[in-house]
């Protein structure tokens, strides 16, 4: 339902990019929670966590979705805009980075690319074993209905990774593409391509192992409490021959070439 010739009209109509959220997305247990904290350490950035703004935007205004995104007319994106803005504005400084970090906002990149043409989103990945090994083992509640069986949470990895094909293919220069696995053995190198990603300089608190602003409400809430360790990259070769069943989808790389800064490494799947 992603029209680029409406994309570019927004693009000419739109302010600066200065106060666009940041999308932190990607599969659950793919260490998004970890990237917004070490972000969040940067003292231009400021962690939003999971919001649930977008999500009552789709609830309250754009039922059937995505059907209706269809037949938007642009003062109707920029009153969707403008509900988004003034409900986070009350809680968080116009003058930081703000993330929003919910790892299901994946499904909602176009609308997002609609209300705000210039943002910047930063998709975690992780050898995809490790994510499906870590979501089996969370015992989900019924509201992630895929999470209590190997297969489906194979299968949802599946599709997850071929709708973010589709909106790299859009947006080629708009979505960086961050390894867990490669932040986990070179954090200087990953941050540093995340935060001249983000048009921001170097600083090195975001290696620092402190807390850093707002409380962690996800299944990751005791890991990004810890000093940054490796033992949860390569984890699911704890459990290779009973994997060895299930055929996994190819694991993603984290590849910037497309944002002048080189390759921050490789995938941590063979």
């Amino acid at each position: 339902f992603f029209q680029c010739g409406l994309h570019k009209r927004l693009l000419f109509a739109a302010d600066a990019a200065d106060g666009d959220p940041l999308f932190i997305c990607g599969m659950f247990r793919s260490g998004s929670t970890l990237v917004e904290r070490m972000l969040a350490r940067h003292p231009q950035i400021v962690a939003g966590g999971e919001l649930d703004t977008l999500p009552s935007l789709i609830r309250d205004s754009l039922t059937p979705y995505p059907e209706t995104v269809r037949s938007l007319a642009l003062t109707d994106i920029e009153q969707l805009k403008e509900t988004y803005v003034a409900e986070v504005e009350t809680r968080w400084p116009l003058n930081s980075v703000l993330t929003d970090k919910r790892p299901d906002n994946f499904l909602h990149i176009g609308l997002i690319k609609r209300l705000f043409p210039n943002a910047k989103f930063i998709h975690t990945v992780r050898d995809p074993r490790d994510i499906c090994l870590s979501i089996y083992f969370l015992h989900a509640s019924e509201q992630l209905n895929y999470a209590n069986k190997m297969g489906n949470i194979i299968h949802f990895l599946g599709e997850h990774d071929r709708l973010m094909a589709h909106w790299k293919s859009l947006f080629p220069n708009d979505i960086l593409s961050m390894s867990y696995d490669d932040l986990v053995s070179d954090p200087r190198t990953a941050m540093a391509a995340a935060l001249n990603y983000c048009s921001l300089d170097w600083d090195e608190a975001v290696l620092e192992s402190r807390q850093s602003g707002g409380a962690v409400r996800t299944a990751s809430n005791w890991q990004v409490r810890q000093p940054l360790y490796k033992r949860s990259s390569g984890r699911w070769r704890n459990y290779q021959q009973k994997l060895s069943a299930y055929s996994f989808p190819k694991a993603n790389r984290a590849s910037n070439a497309s944002h002048g800064i080189g390759d921050i490494g490789k995938d941590g799947a063979q």
